[in-house]
């Protein structure tokens, strides 16, 4: 046997590092259907139903992409995207707002990209293999 040096461990073994993605709508079934297509890829996803539940997932879970809705009760996603943008570890998360409105009609503002609804889920898995390579 070799020494330390020469031990390897099992591809199947090492740690796998997962993708985490923050979900905020206000409408359930989107999430749930988001959240579970984005499982099956592979990533990990956790939803929140508003803005403000957002921020609060955010004290405790640091995701490597945030997808939000714009027009939610209590915090919208613009407020959303404002706030998390003054934290720390929000100045360079990648950011999606969705909506129904089209995307040249939104305001400039601090997201990455802008998804119209509906979308396809092959459209969003796009999107979200774009902002996350790498991760």
């Amino acid at each position: 046997m070799g020494g330390a040096d020469s031990f390897r461990i099992p591809a199947q073994c090492r740690r796998h590092v997962v993708t985490r993605i923050l979900v905020v709508d206000d409408e359930y079934d989107l999430v749930q259907t988001i959240c579970a297509v984005l499982e099956l890829e592979g990533y990990e996803a956790t939803s929140a139903r508003n803005g403000r539940q957002a921020l609060e997932v955010l004290e405790q879970v640091r995701p490597d992409l945030l997808l939000t809705d714009v027009m939610m009760p209590y915090v919208s996603g613009y407020d959303l995207v404002e706030a998390v943008r003054k934290r720390p570890q929000g100045k360079d998360l990648p950011v999606v707002i969705m909506s129904a409105v089209e995307p040249e009609l939104h305001p400039h503002g601090a997201w990455d990209e802008v998804m119209q609804k509906p979308f396809t889920l092959d459209g969003l898995l796009e999107v979200v293999g774009k902002l996350t390579k790498g991760k």
